[in-house]
């Protein structure tokens, strides 16, 4: 695809993302080149930087506006339980593309992006729930569940995603600390 002068942001990123994941069905996100997929896509490097810091700040934008469309449903009222299960459909439709980029530990990668923004979605939830989140030992137990949870996922998705995506949602809901489990319900 050829990107045209009149082309719109949302297509100029599509486009992007649409070579990226062509890209990484071949070769490791890792030993892409931004060069590679502004070869693949047809387009400038300026028209990628003005956008983009790097490989991986595409991957990381393009994931963003999945969970939009899915986990962040959550903080508007859809159940907790639906929302998961909306991101790892998306998972499991686009699993090469995840596998791939989640074998990456790049500190800049999808596996610390995911991370952040969980923690940064489980913080905001604590936070309308009255939880003191400046206390030490209510963010430790947050980060421990996120963390291990985050790799449990990494885990199942290299696998292909070998349990069902409700097992891995109650995996997730058990191992949750006693405590928060009532802003988590459904």
């Amino acid at each position: 695809m050829t990107i045209a002068i009149n082309q719109n942001e949302e297509e100029l990123e599509q486009c992007l993302f649409d070579a990226l994941m062509e890209l990484m069905r071949t070769m490791p996100l890792d030993k892409l080149t931004v060069n590679d997929i502004l070869k693949q896509a047809h387009v400038s490097r300026s028209s990628f930087y003005r956008r983009y810091q790097n490989k991986y700040d595409l991957v990381n934008k393009s994931y963003q506006k999945i969970l939009d469309k899915t986990l962040f449903t959550f903080l508007d009222g859809c159940g907790w339980h639906d929302s998961v299960k909306a991101l790892y459909q998306i998972f499991e439709e686009n699993l090469f593309f995840f596998q791939n980029a989640l074998r990456s530990h790049d500190p800049n990668s999808l596996r610390h992006y995911i991370f952040e923004i969980s923690l940064n979605l489980y913080t905001e939830t604590l936070k309308r729930n009255g939880e003191d989140v400046a206390d030490w030992h209510t963010m430790a137990m947050l980060r421990v569940h996120i963390y291990g949870n985050l790799e449990l996922m990494c885990e199942w998705v290299e696998k292909g995603m070998d349990r069902s995506i409700d097992e891995m949602i109650q995996l997730s809901c058990d191992t949750l600390p006693q405590r928060f489990k009532a802003y988590f319900n459904d």
